[in-house]
Protein backbone atom coordinates (compact mmCIF):
# COMPACT_ATOMS: atom_id res chain seq x y z
CA UNK A 1 0.00 0.00 0.00
CA UNK A 2 2.82 2.39 0.84
CA UNK A 3 4.39 1.71 -2.50
CA UNK A 4 1.23 2.80 -4.30
CA UNK A 5 1.06 5.98 -2.28
CA UNK A 6 4.70 6.70 -3.10
CA UNK A 7 4.06 6.06 -6.79
CA UNK A 8 1.04 8.40 -6.77
CA UNK A 9 3.07 11.06 -5.02
CA UNK A 10 5.92 10.64 -7.47
CA UNK A 11 3.53 10.97 -10.42
CA UNK A 12 2.05 14.09 -8.89
CA UNK A 13 5.50 15.58 -8.39
CA UNK A 14 6.52 14.66 -11.94
CA UNK A 15 3.32 16.19 -13.31
CA UNK A 16 3.80 19.34 -11.24
CA UNK A 17 7.45 19.55 -12.38
CA UNK A 18 6.40 19.11 -16.02
CA UNK A 19 3.79 21.84 -15.67
CA UNK A 20 6.31 24.17 -14.07
CA UNK A 21 8.90 23.39 -16.77
CA UNK A 22 6.34 24.16 -19.46
CA UNK A 23 5.58 27.51 -17.81
CA UNK A 24 2.13 26.45 -16.82
CA UNK A 25 0.60 27.58 -13.60
CA UNK A 26 -1.99 25.66 -11.68
CA UNK A 27 -5.47 27.06 -12.07
CA UNK A 28 -6.19 29.88 -9.61
CA UNK A 29 -8.85 29.22 -7.02
CA UNK A 30 -12.33 30.25 -8.11
CA UNK A 31 -13.11 33.90 -7.48
CA UNK A 32 -15.62 34.82 -4.83
CA UNK A 33 -19.00 35.72 -6.31
CA UNK A 34 -19.55 39.42 -6.91
CA UNK A 35 -21.74 41.14 -4.33
CA UNK A 36 -25.27 41.92 -5.50
CA UNK A 37 -25.78 45.43 -6.87
CA UNK A 38 -26.87 48.03 -4.37
CA UNK A 39 -30.60 48.77 -4.51
CA UNK A 40 -31.68 52.00 -6.14
CA UNK A 41 -32.29 54.65 -3.48
CA UNK A 42 -35.94 55.52 -2.96
CA UNK A 43 -36.46 59.17 -3.82
CA UNK A 44 -38.89 61.18 -1.75
CA UNK A 45 -41.59 63.41 -3.17
CA UNK A 46 -39.23 66.36 -2.60
CA UNK A 47 -36.62 64.74 -4.87
CA UNK A 48 -38.83 63.58 -7.74
CA UNK A 49 -41.95 64.65 -9.61
CA UNK A 50 -45.30 63.71 -8.09
CA UNK A 51 -46.69 60.38 -9.24
CA UNK A 52 -50.14 60.19 -10.78
CA UNK A 53 -52.94 58.83 -8.61
CA UNK A 54 -53.13 55.05 -8.70
CA UNK A 55 -56.52 54.70 -7.09
CA UNK A 56 -59.48 52.65 -8.22
CA UNK A 57 -61.93 54.99 -6.50
CA UNK A 58 -64.97 56.53 -8.09
CA UNK A 59 -63.73 59.21 -10.55
CA UNK A 60 -66.13 61.77 -9.04
CA UNK A 61 -64.72 61.12 -5.54
CA UNK A 62 -61.18 61.39 -6.89
CA UNK A 63 -61.98 64.68 -8.65
CA UNK A 64 -63.61 65.96 -5.47
CA UNK A 65 -60.59 65.08 -3.35
CA UNK A 66 -58.14 66.53 -5.89
CA UNK A 67 -60.07 69.85 -5.89
CA UNK A 68 -60.21 69.81 -2.07
CA UNK A 69 -56.44 69.10 -1.88
CA UNK A 70 -55.68 72.02 -4.22
CA UNK A 71 -57.78 74.36 -2.07
CA UNK A 72 -56.20 73.00 1.13
CA UNK A 73 -52.69 73.62 -0.19
CA UNK A 74 -53.65 77.13 -1.37
CA UNK A 75 -54.70 77.91 2.22
CA UNK A 76 -51.47 76.42 3.57
CA UNK A 77 -49.39 78.50 1.14
CA UNK A 78 -50.91 81.69 2.56
CA UNK A 79 -49.89 80.74 6.12
CA UNK A 80 -46.59 82.32 7.19
CA UNK A 81 -45.00 81.49 10.55
CA UNK A 82 -42.99 83.88 12.71
CA UNK A 83 -39.36 83.94 11.65
CA UNK A 84 -39.84 81.11 9.16
CA UNK A 85 -41.40 80.96 5.76
CA UNK A 86 -42.65 77.73 4.24
CA UNK A 87 -42.94 77.19 0.56
CA UNK A 88 -45.11 74.34 -0.73
CA UNK A 89 -44.47 72.80 -4.12
CA UNK A 90 -47.30 72.98 -6.62
CA UNK A 91 -47.49 69.27 -7.39
CA UNK A 92 -48.84 66.75 -4.89
CA UNK A 93 -49.92 63.13 -4.65
CA UNK A 94 -53.25 61.74 -3.51
CA UNK A 95 -54.41 58.28 -2.56
CA UNK A 96 -57.99 57.20 -1.83
CA UNK A 97 -59.15 54.13 0.07
CA UNK A 98 -62.60 52.85 0.85
CA UNK A 99 -63.42 52.36 4.52
CA UNK A 100 -66.48 50.13 4.38
CA UNK A 101 -68.32 52.69 6.54
CA UNK A 102 -71.48 54.36 5.26
CA UNK A 103 -70.82 57.41 7.46
CA UNK A 104 -67.32 58.00 6.01
CA UNK A 105 -66.95 55.87 2.86
CA UNK A 106 -63.52 57.18 1.81
CA UNK A 107 -60.25 58.21 3.39
CA UNK A 108 -57.95 60.41 1.32
CA UNK A 109 -54.21 60.78 1.81
CA UNK A 110 -52.49 63.95 0.59
CA UNK A 111 -48.69 64.11 0.23
CA UNK A 112 -46.78 67.25 -0.66
CA UNK A 113 -43.32 68.75 -0.30
CA UNK A 114 -42.71 71.67 2.03
CA UNK A 115 -39.52 73.75 1.89
CA UNK A 116 -38.55 75.57 5.07
CA UNK A 117 -36.99 78.96 4.41
CA UNK A 118 -35.51 80.08 7.77
CA UNK A 119 -35.38 83.82 7.43
CA UNK A 120 -37.63 86.67 8.54
CA UNK A 121 -37.97 87.95 4.99
CA UNK A 122 -41.36 87.32 3.42
CA UNK A 123 -39.90 87.29 -0.11
CA UNK A 124 -39.02 83.61 -0.73
CA UNK A 125 -36.49 84.49 -3.46
CA UNK A 126 -34.24 86.00 -0.77
CA UNK A 127 -34.11 82.77 1.29
CA UNK A 128 -32.42 79.47 0.58
CA UNK A 129 -34.26 76.28 1.57
CA UNK A 130 -32.87 74.88 4.82
CA UNK A 131 -34.93 71.72 4.90
CA UNK A 132 -37.34 69.86 2.67
CA UNK A 133 -40.01 67.69 4.25
CA UNK A 134 -42.62 65.36 2.80
CA UNK A 135 -45.89 66.11 4.55
CA UNK A 136 -48.65 63.51 4.71
CA UNK A 137 -52.16 64.51 5.76
CA UNK A 138 -55.20 62.26 6.04
CA UNK A 139 -58.81 63.34 5.45
CA UNK A 140 -62.15 61.53 5.52
CA UNK A 141 -65.19 62.02 3.30
CA UNK A 142 -68.15 62.55 5.61
CA UNK A 143 -71.61 63.69 4.47
CA UNK A 144 -70.16 64.66 1.09
CA UNK A 145 -67.47 66.93 2.60
CA UNK A 146 -63.77 66.28 3.16
CA UNK A 147 -62.85 66.58 6.85
CA UNK A 148 -59.40 66.95 8.44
Amino acid sequence: MRARVRQACARTLLLAGALAAAGCQPAPPPAAPAPPPAPEPQLTLCERPARPSSTDADPDVEASFRAFASEWLAKRRRHVGTGHHFEIREDFEIELRTTGSAAAPYVGTLRYCEHELPCPVVVPAQCLPARRSVITEIFRLEAGEWQY
